[in-house]
This record gives C-alpha cells, structure tokens and sequence, in this order.
C-alpha cells in the first residue's frame, strides 16, 4: 500500500499529520503492479490491516498518529 500527504513534499519534508491512499497491488498476482486494487472492495480487510500497522508503527518510531484519507476514483 501507497500513500502520499496532502500538504508536503515527500522529498524535502518529513512526516505529515495527514495522507491520500494511492495504490494497493497484490505483488505475488500482479508482480509489475500493472492493476491497482485501491478501490477493489474485496481488499477492503487487508488494506484496513495494512493501515493499521503502519500508523502503529508509525507511532511507535515517535510519530503522531496521521489521518489517513480513502483514495478518490478518478474520472
């Protein structure tokens, strides 16, 4: 899972008090990460999952736990 913040520039500033999800692969289906399960409802627990450990861990380096924001579906 991939996300980005809303207000920063990823190389310059570090860490932000919110993020946009942006891409969810299932690396051993999709290995060239061609389709983007973000939006893909049956990935709906795993992705949960994966948010989750990242802001605990996230916390536990010293962090403030962030939002993070449901990605949008572009048109």
């Amino acid at each position: 899972m991939s996300s980005r913040t809303t207000d920063k520039d990823g190389w310059d500033d570090s860490g932000s008090d919110q993020y946009v999800e942006e891409f969810l692969y299932h690396l051993e289906a999709d290995p060239y990460e061609l389709t983007n399960l973000i939006h893909d409802r049956s990935y709906q627990k795993i992705k949960e999952d994966l948010q989750e450990r990242l802001l605990k861990r996230m916390v536990e380096v010293g962090e403030a736990r962030p939002t993070i924001i449901q990605a949008t579906r572009e048109r």
